[in-house]
């Protein structure tokens, strides 16, 4: 990503299990991840893939609307992945004009998380799968992890890291090889992101805390006093800030390493009367841009300070 932002994965197990209000019905505006290739901003939703080439002022839909949901996406080169519920990896070269399912050594299963490191592809689905040569084919990689409990994934230079169901974070040094548990001062066990900026991992957990490590995950420290949402379901870095999506707590911000934070919500749409139920960031052309489970795509050009709903093509608004 560019800049500090982070390459924040969303553990999308939280969108299917959580106790949400009944929402209206527009499929379009729950995002579960960005994605960015070029001057082209994609987003999964429970609608298909949206693309926008005007940095989100309008979208138009980018493909696989008649798949029940798509839970991630990736960019790799000019390739793109997209991650679905119960139907597998889907693939294009062409900027999302034309899918294949690229499902070989995998099959049909829930896809909630990818990342790419030296080339390869990683996709999570409770196993780990592995691709070299563009979805072609998928090997599972889970030696050393819990049995089908895999659903978050990031990358830190040399190492990838997992988010495991109620087993805490593990890492592989050796491209899913082997994996080993990385948790020591962590505490809770369910971990909805882990994120890397600058060679420091972050993690946020269902319990409510976001922890930091600077040795690729061997020790972690805790820096979570002032949040005072139960779910943190996304991370990222932006402009030297630390911002942290929670589930119908909105947007917090600390302006000095996760010491304290503060929400900023302003601009951000009630629904039902809870803030955004936040699933993703990415940054784009300097600013930065949130997804959220019901209400769709949010900017902020200054720093969280102040967010603009920007949904134009999404849905039935």
């Amino acid at each position: 990503m560019k800049a500090l932002i982070l390459s924040t994965v969303i553990l999308v197990a939280c969108l299917v299990s959580c106790d949400y209000p009944t929402l209206p019905t527009h499929l379009n505006s729950s995002v579960s991840c960005f994605a960015v290739s070029g001057e082209n901003l994609f987003v999964a939703t429970q609608g298909g893939v949206f693309l926008s080439s005007n940095s989100g002022a309008s979208w138009s839909p980018s493909g696989l609307a008649d798949v029940q949901w798509i839970y991630s996406i990736i960019a790799n080169g000019n390739d793109l992945f997209a991650g679905s519920e119960y139907a597998g990896v889907f693939h294009s070269t062409n900027n999302g004009a034309t899918w294949t399912n690229d499902t070989a050594g995998m099959g049909l299963t829930n896809v909630s998380s990818f990342t790419v490191k030296d080339s390869c592809v990683f996709a999570a689905s409770g196993d780990i799968f592995r691709t070299t040569n563009d979805g072609v084919s998928w090997t599972v990689v889970d030696s050393g992890l819990p049995l089908r409990a895999a659903h978050t994934l990031a990358s830190n230079g040399n190492s990838l890291l997992a988010g495991v169901d109620w087993s805490g974070i593990f890492s592989s040094s050796n491209n899913g090889a082997s994996w080993a548990a990385v948790n020591s001062g962590l505490t809770g066990w369910y971990f909805s992101a882990i994120s890397s900026s600058n060679d420091t991992l972050y993690a946020g957990s269902y319990n409510g805390k976001v922890f930091y490590s600077t040795d690729n995950g061997k020790i972690w420290f805790g820096i979570y006093i002032g949040l005072t949402d139960s779910l943190v379901t996304a991370l990222a870095v932006h402009n030297g800030d630390l911002f942290a999506g929670t589930h119908m707590g909105g947007v917090f911000r600390s302006t000095d390493n996760g010491t304290s934070w503060e929400t900023v919500n302003n601009g951000l749409v009630d629904t039902y009367g809870y803030k955004p139920d936040v699933t993703c960031f990415s940054e784009f052309n300097g600013n930065l841009y949130m997804g959220s489970y019901g209400d769709g795509v949010f900017l902020s050009k200054d720093d969280g300070a102040s967010w603009i709903q920007i949904n134009n093509g999404l849905g039935n608004w």
